[in-house]
């Protein structure tokens, strides 16, 4: 009944055809049309995302509709593109996986480029947030309303691999071949500009990043078609001063005591972790004195990206922090400490240091890590606990109100019980909620294209009207836009507080750290939330008393 009340606000025309045979019965000019979705169109002419018509008909060679295509491979994904052309396939070498009802031939089909590893294509949390998103928005409403005669349209989603060496394959593949409108894609900043710039922008593709922004990518000249779900990551940085300072109070409880601790910070060579290094700098303070009046008690050094030299040499980095002998490491980096350096040094510590292996400030790439989890759940040359003790990181904050985020929690774990643990991946799941509003904001358009979803953007971010991102309350956001009004979601990360100028969240930082529970290690985020005003951690560190 909901979705009877969004779509009849839309502009409606009268139903010309049931098959591609009644198009032909209306005369001379209609003898090459084909039936879609009730209207007669030309062979070329798409519907909201270049659907096409019923399987009732024929045209003279290649395929008829979506539904012939899918019946005719076998159930699987192929799409009847253009009528009396080949097939396509939606999945190819670099994209596996296909999300949502794609044998529908009024299906509105976009791409992303997630980390879907080879071995187990379904394994990681934010493929997962993504294909709940698609389940939920069809499962509840139908897909999206709108197109031809206000048709309902599933959503679907082809997901291909964002490797180094493979997203732009399976970018050609969703741009250039699929013609997708839209893209869901999470990549390394140097690759998502090259993703932005080579493939979107030139053919008009929105492009929604589920990650961090950046200076590099908010400077680009953009027309409204590229959007951060999480703001510059230089914004949590100044949460990191006021937790190195609870840090040298924990590790040095001792007023009299006037030993100096000693930092090392440890920086992958990438734009980004670099950028936010360079803002770390100013921010860091200890021994009552900034990182340069430090001195040799302070030590930064670069490491490889390791999705960048899967072989680089970490061993010599590990040597020189163990030769440092580091109170505190701040680790801006990503898997490569949990991989190639984190283990090591660990196991070799000396054990014959007068000093305690380091606590470690982690980054937020690392918020989610579930190898980080099950490394500091073995007993190696410490004990799991005491391992657990030394770990903090900073993270952007969620949402104050948790509501939404532990309704998307529950959520999850029903449709994915072995997988228990979603947190830090919920910006994926905003991030398509997000898409399908765009979309749908765009209002009744023949074939929906970037520039309509950039439109749409700037309808679902500042609006007076405040809808709750989830299934429950769809059909309401679907039919205020309908009506012509503004609406501003509200998702599991909280308000829609995008600046539009620059298409990313404004963001600020939160304290993230690693606790012990009944079922495991598990992480907890927002322990500690940083007060913009004073300058200041507010909150309760429940992970290690006393920190």
């Amino acid at each position: 009944m909901a979705i009877l009340g969004c779509t009849s606000l839309l502009d409606l025309d009268a139903q010309q055809c049931s098959t591609t045979a009644d198009c032909r019965a209306r005369g001379s000019s209609f003898q090459s049309h084909v039936c879609v979705s009730g209207s007669c169109v030309p062979p070329s002419t798409n519907d909201l995302d270049g659907g096409t018509g019923d399987a009732g008909g024929q045209v003279a060679s290649g395929c008829v509709s979506t539904e012939q295509c899918v019946r005719d491979n076998l159930d699987e994904p192929y799409a009847c593109l253009t009528p009396g052309q080949p097939c396509v396939p939606l999945k190819s070498e670099v994209c596996p996986l296909v999300f949502g009802d794609f044998a529908n031939d009024d299906t509105v089909r976009v791409g992303a480029l997630l980390d879907v590893p080879a071995s187990a294509p379904l394994s990681q949390m934010s493929a997962l947030n993504v294909q709940l998103a698609v389940d939920e928005i069809n499962g509840s409403v139908g897909g999206l309303p709108g197109g031809t005669l206000g048709a309902i349209h599933p959503l679907v989603v082809v997901v291909c691999r964002n490797g180094p060496a493979e997203f732009q394959a399976g970018a050609a593949h969703l741009i250039e071949e699929l013609k997708v409108p839209a893209l869901i894609a999470h990549l390394a900043s140097a690759d998502i500009k090259t993703l932005f710039v080579d493939y979107a922008l030139p053919h008009e593709v929105f492009v929604i990043n589920p990650g961090f922004a950046d200076n590099s990518l908010t400077s680009l000249s953009t027309q409204g078609l590229f959007w951060h779900v999480i703001g510059d990551m230089r914004d949590v940085a100044p949460a990191y001063g006021p937790l190195m300072t609870r840090t040298e109070d924990f590790l040095r409880p001792d007023p009299t005591d006037t030993r100096p601790i000693r930092v090392a910070m440890i920086v992958s060579k990438r734009y980004a972790e670099e950028s936010i290094a360079d803002r770390l700098t100013s921010v860091l303070r200890f021994n009552g004195k900034d990182v340069v009046e430090n001195g040799e008690n302070f030590y930064s050094l670069k490491v490889p990206a390791l999705v960048d030299e899967p072989n680089g040499d970490y061993a010599t980095a590990t040597a020189d922090l163990l030769a440092f002998e580091p109170d505190v490491v701040v680790a801006i980096t990503r898997e490569e400490l949990v991989y190639k350096i984190l283990p090591l040094l660990e196991d070799s510590w000396p054990s014959g240091s007068e000093k305690g292996r380091p606590f470690y400030l982690l980054p937020t790439a690392l918020s989610g890590n579930l190898d980080l989890l099950a490394y500091l759940s073995q007993n190696t040359a410490t004990t799991s606990e005491d391992k657990r003790k030394r770990i903090s990181g900073v993270a952007p904050a969620s949402a104050e109100d948790m509501t939404l985020y532990n309704e998307f929690l529950i959520r999850f774990r029903t449709a994915y019980p072995h997988f228990q643990n979603p947190g830090g991946f919920e910006n994926f799941y905003d991030a398509t909620y997000l898409l399908a509003y765009a979309m749908y904001a765009a209002r009744s358009v023949p074939s929906i294209i970037g520039p309509d979803i950039a439109r749409g953007m700037e309808r679902i971010i500042d609006g007076g009207l405040m809808v709750d991102i989830g299934p429950t309350a769809l059909a309401d956001g679907f039919t205020a836009l309908a009506a012509g009004g503004n609406i501003r979601l509200n998702g599991t990360m909280g308000p829609s507080d995008f600046d539009p100028s620059v298409g990313a969240r404004k963001g600020n930082g939160s304290v993230y750290c690693v606790s012990r529970e009944d079922q495991g290690l598990s992480f907890a985020y927002d322990v500690l939330r940083y007060d913009d005003t004073h300058q200041t951690l507010e909150g309760d560190f429940v992970c290690v008393p006393g920190f």
